[in-house]
């Protein structure tokens, strides 16, 4: 059974070298739980005032769209919760691409539009909601892996016990991705 998208996330990462892209998304909370279990992880982030105040170990100031690092660097890359901000997606992850080593592991999670309780909210209480404000575009399953050109592409959701409701898999509450970069 799939728990949660941060059992899934720690239960993907592969290889030595690690990149957490946003990583300081919930003032850093995952990416302190990675450090513990990975304490190479990098984490690269945008918002400079708030790394200042974290102040973590192995922290860069970066853009997703123009990542500071070689060709081939890393063995998996993360962008939790990352992907409904912006209006670009497709820069993002050509450079995750781009520093990713073939064969790495490129993990997403990004909430679900589709999720059950969402469905069911809707229609008991016509609220129409899927977070936060600033989100910005949403994805299903073919949207992502269109995105994923040049992938082997997994997707999931969690949150729902596939053993018991294996024809409601994709109705959880974030699609969690694992996409392989493949040598094209």
């Amino acid at each position: 059974m799939l728990g949660t998208r941060i059992s899934f996330i720690k239960e993907s990462i592969v290889g030595q070298s690690i990149l957490d892209i946003g990583n300081l998304g919930g003032d850093g909370k995952l990416f302190k739980e990675l450090q513990v279990m990975f304490p190479q992880i990098i984490g690269l982030d945008n918002n400079k005032r708030l790394a200042k105040k974290l102040n973590l170990k192995n922290q860069v100031i970066g853009n997703a769209d123009d990542l500071p690092f070689k060709d081939e660097t890393f063995d998996t890359i993360i962008m939790a919760e990352l992907l409904e901000h912006t209006y670009s997606p497709q820069s993002f992850i050509s450079e995750a691409k781009r520093v990713l080593k073939t064969n790495g592991l490129l993990i997403l999670t990004t909430p679900n539009p589709y999720a059950l309780h969402r469905i069911l909210r809707f229609l008991l209480k016509r609220e129409d909601s899927i977070g936060d404000e600033d989100h910005k575009l949403f994805y299903t399953p073919n949207a992502i892996e269109r995105l994923l050109k040049g992938f082997k592409v997994e997707i999931t959701s969690d949150k729902l016990n596939k053993r018991y409701l294996p024809s409601l898999r994709m109705l959880g509450g974030h699609l969690c991705v694992k996409a392989i970069k493949k040598d094209i």
